[in-house]
């Protein structure tokens, strides 16, 4: 039987702390495209390996902590791994009703997220969420993504009165559908 390593409490989040050469973060090119893996950063060893951190996520201002703590070494999961895997695919995070909800946001081609665009991006992305979603306070933050690929690149986040996993956050999205909205949630 699997040992499952992280966060079952619905206002945490699980970080997972890779090794120091081997940043969890994608890497690209000047161009916009995905760079490979260096041979001999690959496989990376066993999820086991990495340190497990349970972070408190009550407030958007927890939010702001988190992304202030961490770098491209740290992995967020919504939910728990299962150890051992090497890399870390949907099938090994067991999806635990949270209370904070993170959207991706993945939008118009024809401009990139910048600091001096955040803000308006922000509000159109807002308006593509469900409108169950739009009337709650919600933190826009590029992704890791933003400024190296064409486009508007944010995680919305929200923190919700009630608990709801990510098959409810998927129906509830594909109940208003937009193209821009990523439903692989987390």
């Amino acid at each position: 039987m699997s040992q499952w390593r992280g966060t079952t409490e619905p206002m945490t989040i699980t970080r997972l702390t890779a090794a120091s050469h081997l940043p969890f973060g994608k890497r690209f090119d000047p161009q916009g495209k995905s760079m490979p893996t260096s041979a001999a950063h690959w496989p990376p060893p066993p999820l086991t390996a990495y340190p497990v951190e349970l972070i408190s996520l009550t407030t958007l201002e927890d939010v702001v902590q988190l992304y202030t703590s961490c770098g491209p070494q740290h992995l967020h999961v919504r939910g728990t791994v299962t150890p051992p895997v090497t890399r870390l695919g949907r099938a090994d995070v067991l999806d635990i009703p949270q209370r904070w909800v993170a959207v991706d946001y993945d939008g118009s081609e024809d401009h990139t997220t910048s600091p001096q665009t955040l803000a308006g991006d922000a509000i159109a992305a807002r308006q593509a969420l469900p409108p169950s979603m739009r009337s709650r306070a919600t933190l826009a933050v590029a992704t890791g993504s933003a400024g190296m690929k064409p486009g508007t690149r944010l995680r919305l986040w929200q923190i919700w009165d009630e608990p709801v996993t990510c098959a409810q956050l998927h129906a509830l999205c594909t109940s208003h559908p937009h193209p821009a909205i990523d439903l692989g949630f987390f």
